[in-house]
């Protein structure tokens, strides 16, 4: 079903005319539009539905890089200037590693960051002047050692489902990043996770009927008149259950793969 399709098919839940465009600028499209964003991405957690089901492999840690500012870094400054704007989930605190242009590296603790300065913890100077041609490397690993290694997020994902096909194997998000105790300098570190596929454009199918079916109900519920509200709930909920019912049913062996059972929405 497309977008278009499913905002349709809860305009017809809701017994309002249909729009003919989700993207349109009527106001009954916008608002489909709101309502869409919102409902497609509590379906997708809802369940790992194999249409949205993504993987990653990482083997480098996750790491922001800047590259030092040549007029503005001296030997004996508080502070270190890149030549971009810091990003912000760069943590407020945390570990430097200069790279200078002899290959050799400096250590540097931050105490905070504005715009694109660091200035540096309490006591820490500049041991030398850098210059262009050196790299700043940030690994933002504020997990006070609960975690050893920390990748960056897949982009496109809205929840990760487990990490090496382990269920066991621990891990936090928190922001762009990943945190875990799992790695392999050779094989790296598979991400399996549900991705972000609201993004596609109306014109093609986005999602299986069952799914496409389980969004207009939950659009449905929360457009529907607070009058409404228990009828639209239960018919959300049989969508959602029949949606999840149909994908695990396809699989050859969910296993503990199924997240959450008809029960847990009772």
């Amino acid at each position: 079903m497309t977008k278009t399709e499913i905002a349709n098919l809860a305009m017809d839940f809701l017994g309002a005319e249909p729009v003919a465009d989700i993207d349109g600028n009527t106001n009954e499209a916008k608002k489909a539009a709101r309502t869409y964003e919102t409902s497609a991405r509590y379906v997708l957690t809802q369940h790992p539905f194999k249409e949205a089901i993504a993987f990653e492999t990482v083997v480098d840690e996750g790491t922001d890089s800047y590259t030092s500012d040549n007029t503005a870094n001296v030997s004996g400054d508080s502070t270190l200037v890149v030549s971009a704007a810091i990003d912000a989930e760069t943590p407020r605190t945390g570990t430097l590693t200069v790279t200078y242009d002899t290959g050799k590296t400096d250590e540097l603790d931050y105490a905070s960051w504005a715009t694109s300065t660091f200035t540096l913890a309490s006591g820490v100077t500049l041991p030398r002047t850098y210059d262009e041609n050196d790299t700043l490397t940030l690994i933002p690993n504020n997990s006070s050692g609960e975690w050893g290694r920390i990748y960056d997020l897949p982009s496109d994902s809205l929840k990760v489902l487990d990490l090496n096909n382990d269920p066991d194997e621990g891990y936090q998000v928190l922001g762009a990043y990943i945190y875990t105790n799992a790695y392999s300098s050779t094989a790296g570190v598979v991400i399996r996770y549900i991705k972000d596929i609201r993004a596609e454009v109306s014109s093609v199918v986005v999602y299986s009927d069952q799914v496409g079916e389980a969004i207009a109900g939950r659009m449905a519920y929360t457009m529907g008149p607070i009058a409404d509200k228990a009828a639209r709930l239960a018919l959300f909920l049989e969508m959602l259950h029949e949606a999840i019912y149909i994908d695990a049913d396809e699989s050859t062996n969910q296993g503990s793969r199924v997240e959450k059972k008809w029960t847990d929405y009772r």
